[in-house]
């Protein structure tokens, strides 16, 4: 992977549309930036990362604040491991997820109340396993009718289609 201007069809190099599929997940691994020019690497950092405070609900009412990552490239919402079980979250299933580097990894499924500064639903999470970042994924946004707009780095009400 090489570091480059954007072109149609990717970053500079031969894997440049790989590049492309890492920044829709929003991660750039370290060794990826590592092998920038300091340049690129101030590109890099202009990117747009935005967190949100929203609070989780367990089953029997027990609720936590966690500080999300809004990733609208993961699917699911991710709640850590510390969290999930003060809360006393069960797993209901399991799901095989792929990271943005394509590497497969098992998480627990579950269902808790998420509650937002725009709203409050219930929604599938994901039972994050040590270290995992807490992270607010797309089904999550959906549920609550938000959309993240990449200009301004703040969540929207969504448009509303009925066609």
């Amino acid at each position: 992977m090489s570091c480059g201007s954007y072109k149609q069809g990717g970053f500079g190099g031969e894997q440049g549309t790989h590049a492309l599929e890492l920044i829709s997940y929003n991660f750039v691994p370290f060794r990826f930036l590592a092998t920038c020019t300091r340049d690129a690497e101030k590109r890099w950092s202009k990117m747009g990362v935005v967190y949100v405070e929203g609070t989780v609900t367990g089953p029997t009412g027990k609720q936590a604040t966690v500080n999300f990552l809004v990733d609208s490239g993961a699917m699911y919402t991710l709640v850590p491991r510390k969290v999930w079980r003060a809360i006393g979250l069960k797993p209901m299933d399991s799901i095989k997820c792929f990271l943005a580097d394509g590497t497969g990894v098992e998480r627990k499924v579950s269902e808790c109340g998420i509650s937002l500064p725009q709203g409050q639903r219930s929604t599938p999470v994901l039972l994050g396993e040590k270290d995992d970042e807490a992270l607010l994924g797309a089904v999550t946004l959906e549920e609550l009718r938000l959309v993240l707009n990449p200009f301004t780095r703040q969540l929207q009400p969504m448009r509303m289609m009925l066609a």
